[in-house]
Parts: C-alpha cells; sequence; structure tokens
C-alpha cells in the first residue's frame, strides 16, 4: 500500500509504463507537456489553442495534429490492452488483497487498480489451481467489486465448474451459482 500511496501503482506492474488515469501523478510528454492520460479527450479550445491539449505522450492537439478539433479522441497506442503482468498465476491472491486493503481502508484508486489487475490476471490464468484458490478467498471475504470479475471468469470458461474447488463453491454459494447462470444467459449462452 506504501508504493501505491507514492507512486499511484503497486508490483506487479499492469505494463512497465503503467497508464496513468486522470487525477493520478502528471507525467511530462516529449514536448515538455504535462498529462494524465484523460480520456475520451474533446478539445477544450478557445479559438486556435485547446487549454488541454496533451492528453498522453503520444498526442498534443496542434492545428497539424488535430486542428483543435478532437471530440471524444482516444489513442490506440494508449488504449492497447496492457500485456500480461509479470509474477505469474499467484498474482491473482496479491490483486485480491490489495482491493480488501482498498475498500477496507478507503483508499482511493487503489481498488480500482487492484480490480483492474485482477480482471487482467483472470483474463491469462483463470484455468489454474491459483484461480480457484482466489475464488475462494474473494467468496469468504466478500470482496464484491472482484466478485463480478469471478461471474463474468467463470461464465466465460464454464469448464470450471468441473474443477472441485470451483464446483464446492458453487453449490455452496446458491448466489454465486444464479449470478453465474443470469451472466452465462446474458451473454447468449
Amino acid at each position: 500500500m506504501v508504493q501505491y500511496m507514492y507512486e499511484a501503482e503497486y508490483d506487479p506492474p499492469l505494463t512497465s509504463d503503467p497508464v496513468l488515469r486522470e487525477g493520478d501523478i502528471r507525467r511530462v510528454n516529449p514536448d515538455g507537456l504535462a498529462y494524465t492520460y484523460a480520456r475520451p479527450h474533446t478539445c477544450d479550445s478557445v479559438g486556435d489553442y485547446c487549454r488541454k491539449k496533451a492528453i498522453c505522450p503520444h498526442h498534443t492537439c496542434t492545428r497539424k495534429t488535430c486542428g483543435f478539433k478532437c471530440v471524444d479522441e482516444s489513442c490506440d497506442d494508449c488504449d492497447k490492452v496492457p500485456g500480461l503482468p509479470s509474477g505469474g498465476a499467484n498474482q491473482l491472491l496479491v490483486h485480491a488483497e490489495m482491493y480488501g486493503i482498498g475498500v477496507k481502508y478507503g483508499v482511493h484508486g487503489l481498488d480500482k487498480l487492484a480490480k483492474e489487475k485482477f480482471d487482467k490476471a483472470c483474463h491469462h490464468y483463470w484455468n489454474t489451481l491459483e484461480f480457484e484458490e482466489v475464488a475462494v478467498y474473494v467468496c469468504e471475504h466478500h470482496l464484491d467489486g472482484l466478485r463480478e470479475v469471478l461471474v463474468a471468469t467463470i461464465a466465460a470458461h464454464t469448464k470450471l465448474i468441473e474443477k472441485e474447488k470451483i464446483e464446492k463453491l458453487v453449490r455452496k454459494n446458491g448466489r454465486l451459482a444464479v449470478d453465474v447462470l443470469k451472466k452465462k444467459a446474458e451473454d447468449g449462452w
């Protein structure tokens, strides 16, 4: 948590160059202008000038780039899904614990970052023993925000229900079973 308080990040990072969210510590682009990744971006123009012209390291509003006419612009380079965080499947528990700390102590942003990392890690590590163990942890500790990710992951990979720990968890937790069925139906079976 200390690392998060200073860097708005904790290990393992999503990428080697973590993407900032609006309100995070400002960085400076190659033109020397501060940016915060506030996207989507719409030019806040006064004549031939945008007051929020540096939105990321790749885009600065100028006459040549956008003519100060951006409307709901995003950066293709910045919006790419970040790669797999380093650390392997054991990071699932780290993200779940960080989420719990963020919620318990009201650390604004930590819970959102942990949920984002948890979601990406579940996408990559859903077919591991660590996923089964963290699913039990999330349900036992009533981490409702992460529970949504579990529901989506189990619904997307229904063969998980054949795994002993997941089957036991779903049988024990009727609400989880119903939510997985609803999600599956919502997604069109």
